[in-house]
């Protein structure tokens, strides 16, 4: 799903995002993704969103479950989105910081380039 997001942010934008903050390209995919990412990887919380979000069957399980079960699951889903873009941005900060240390041609040359244009 990153890989496909990628794919389609053209030249400019790409331009833009190397030239960037220190996660500047995370920032953008999240925003760009929504919930997407979230969504493939848990998907039963998208599940009991939208469940939760029926009129009848949200006032019926937070009637069984004695708590709002479609907020619980925004909550929830909102951590673990926060968590794995986190850790995505700091993995982009720190290639940013020290491309060399991927041992990655590409990503040398263009992180290298970028600190000196």
């Amino acid at each position: 799903m990153v890989t496909d997001a990628v794919e389609v942010i053209g030249l400019a934008n790409a331009i833009e995002l190397v030239r960037g903050g220190p996660t500047a390209a995370s920032t953008f995919l999240r925003q760009d993704m929504g919930t997407a990412l979230i969504d493939a990887m848990v998907p039963e919380l998208a599940d009991a969103i939208r469940l939760s979000r029926d009129p009848l069957m949200g006032e019926l399980l937070g009637a069984l479950a004695g708590v709002d079960v479609g907020g619980l699951a925004m909550r929830v889903s909102r951590e673990i989105d926060d968590a794995v873009w986190g850790e995505i941005a700091r993995e982009e900060a720190a290639i940013r910081a020290d491309p060399r240390s991927t041992r990655d041609p590409l990503l040398i040359g263009v992180f290298g380039l970028a600190g000196r244009v």
